[in-house]
């Protein structure tokens, strides 16, 4: 008897995408391939010293230790057969998936972090929409997370490098480098959307500068990374204050 190759498909999550397998219709379960979890995940799935050195190619020994560090020892992933792969693959069921994801989330892995954020905020504004009998269907539910992954991705990218800078140069001081951060954000939000983060914040009850992002249509996420991006190049190339780089990037697109 041949045995039933697994289907598999391709499942979107926003600006991400991986391969899902459906392992049963009976109960209804699903997995992942173990495979997928170390490209997504490198920081996790890669040693100390390969983390040092910026490489984040993990063995499927690295793998399986790491998978039962954080999953316990007695956990074994199971072998299937799929419809994309020639040979058997390990799988890891959902429920197992989701303990995983919150260790790696608490253990510091940064793209676990991300991914546990986005899932909490689109699992909440599923529950609240269902509450108020708000339809929330499948397109919308993508379009929250590309949006949120977009907006969150713009700013860390700038942010980031606010950080070096402020690393390289131990020179600038007092409350310029104090409200760097945001003074930035403020420029940036006053240019798209002529009010500051923090009246934005008061308008729409939001707590963090990172909400107030998750409330951007696409077109105004668009503009900031638009100008985000610009300013980083020239703080990366020139060496250029991130201050006086957003400003030269909005002259620029505005």
């Amino acid at each position: 008897m041949i045995a039933r190759k697994l289907p598999v498909t391709q499942v979107q999550f926003g600006t991400k995408s991986f391969q899902g397998v459906l392992i049963s219709n009976n109960p209804l379960t699903f997995g992942i391939g173990v495979p997928q979890l170390v490209d997504i995940f490198p920081w996790t799935f890669s040693t100390k010293i390969q983390r040092k050195n910026g490489d984040f190619r993990a063995s499927k020994r690295v793998a399986s230790r790491n998978l039962k560090r954080l999953l316990g020892e007695d956990f074994r992933a199971s072998k299937y057969s799929t419809e994309i792969d020639n040979a058997p693959v390990n799988v890891i069921k959902l429920i197992d998936m989701e303990r995983l994801l919150l260790k790696m989330a608490v253990k510091g892995d940064p793209e676990a972090i991300q991914w546990t954020e986005e899932l909490i905020g689109l699992s909440l504004h599923q529950l609240f929409c269902d509450a108020f009998k708000i339809k929330f269907e499948a397109e919308d539910r993508q379009e929250f997370l590309t949006q949120r992954q977009q907006g969150i991705l713009a700013r860390r990218e700038y942010t980031d490098v606010i950080k070096a800078y402020l690393d390289a140069h131990p020179e600038v001081q007092g409350k310029k480098r104090q409200f760097m951060y945001s003074t930035v954000s403020d420029l940036v939000n006053r240019d798209v959307l002529g009010k500051t983060a923090k009246a934005l914040r008061e308008e729409r009850g939001l707590a963090t500068d990172d909400q107030v992002r998750d409330s951007y249509d696409a077109k105004t996420l668009g503009e900031i990374r638009q100008r985000e991006r610009h300013a980083a190049m020239l703080v990366e190339k020139q060496d250029m204050c991130p201050i006086s780089a957003i400003k030269e990037a909005i002259r620029f697109y505005s």
